[in-house]
């Protein structure tokens, strides 16, 4: 791994945990899809993983961590969706990073916890 990227992607691998643990559905995805044999030529830039909430077919959350990413030097999460009133009006629909695994599970369980109450039912 180059020096630029010498933490691994750990804020991702917590908020993963951190779903798992409260039952809230998600899709984890490794190397965004990529043939998995480039991870071997091309470590640094291969190692990419997102979580897609609820799933990727109905995706209200995409939560990113790899090479590029906003915030990947700090292993900062970046994501696009669920954001607060204030983050749409100034960011509208740009990604936005630096957020911590912690920040980001407070949205999604916030819009898990709307869901199942209003619905009545657990997705």
């Amino acid at each position: 791994m180059s020096d630029l990227y010498d933490k691994p992607c750990k804020e991702i691998f917590k908020l993963k945990r951190m779903l798992e643990k409260a039952d809230i559905p998600f899709e984890f995805i490794e190397g965004f899809g990529y043939d998995p044999s480039l991870k071997i030529s091309y470590p640094d830039i291969m190692e990419h993983y997102q979580i897609c909430y609820p799933s990727r077919k109905d995706m209200k959350i995409s939560i990113i961590e790899g090479f590029g990413t906003h915030g990947r030097e700090q292993d900062r999460l970046e994501i696009l969706g669920g954001f607060t009133p204030w983050e749409k009006f100034n960011h509208d629909d740009s990604p936005i990073g630096f957020l911590t695994a912690k920040n980001v599970f407070k949205r999604i369980k916030k819009d898990y916890d709307e869901i199942s109450d209003r619905e009545g039912w657990m997705l």
